[in-house]
């Protein structure tokens, strides 16, 4: 039997636990999830099942179990082990098996592991739909552009659900990995087929700058990701698949 009363101390996870749980069956959530645009949650969300990740918050919610991502709060997480609260930290995913993985574990720990199972499916069926539309229609030489003004190379998850699509990471011929500030003249010089600008995007950003320049509007497709996807790819794997093999 998993925990009943549920409280988590990270985004991804409150993402998570709102696709797997009722409402109701959520203790706690972090603050960032009263925000759509972060948690992609469109119900309504009390607010005082939110917290700001204090031990004193999270004590008064009186979990079965808290699930903390590996790394922040340690001081919260120390408290409330101490005061005898199960806590689980839980690494964030950085490959499409650890994904799942993610997905399954947060299900065993909540008693809802038929709803993970369906969600882990749910996303296989929306790659394969994303890979097989790509091939209809060639692979494009992609670049995932993020506001912070960064390309996005190996060695991430989004690049991994980009070539798993079938779509070419074109920051990869720059020798990128993770994540490094591509210039104007950069992009320009390699020439994309499109941009993908991933990530929240509805407030100003370097990227937007750059790509409102008019000669690289000219030049090169661009296409804006939905909003919220890119905040947590793991748990999104499936639709950001599907995002990307959309052709411009």
């Amino acid at each position: 039997m998993g925990a009943e009363r549920v409280v988590s101390m990270n985004l991804c996870v409150d993402k998570l636990l709102l696709r797997l749980l009722p409402i109701e069956r959520i203790s706690g959530l972090t603050h960032l999830s009263l925000n759509p645009e972060y948690s992609g949650y469109q119900g309504h969300i009390p607010e005082q099942k939110t917290h700001r990740g204090q031990a004193e918050e999270l004590v008064q919610l009186q979990p079965d179990v808290v699930i903390a991502g590996q790394f922040g709060a340690n001081q919260a997480v120390a408290t409330l082990r101490h005061l005898g609260i199960t806590v689980e930290t839980v690494a964030l995913p950085r490959t499409l098996d650890e994904s799942r993985e993610f997905i399954l574990h947060i299900g065993r720990l909540v008693n809802a592991e038929a709803e993970a199972q369906a969600y882990v499916q749910h996303q296989q069926q929306q790659m394969a739909e994303a890979r097989a539309q790509v091939q209809r229609a060639g692979g494009k030489r992609t670049l995932l552009y993020s506001p912070n003004g960064k390309a996005i190379g190996s060695r991430t998850l989004e690049h991994t659900i980009l070539e798993t699509v079938g779509q070419k990471n074109a920051a990869v011929e720059l020798g990128i990995e993770g994540w490094k500030v591509l210039s104007l003249e950069d992009l320009l010089l390699l020439k994309p087929d499109q941009i993908l600008l991933t990530g929240t995007s509805r407030h100003f950003s370097m990227a937007q700058e750059i790509l409102s320049h008019p000669v690289l509007r000219e030049r090169v497709s661009t296409r804006t990701m939905p909003e919220g996807l890119s905040v947590c790819p793991a748990i999104h794997a499936g639709e950001l698949a599907q995002a990307m093999a959309l052709q411009p």
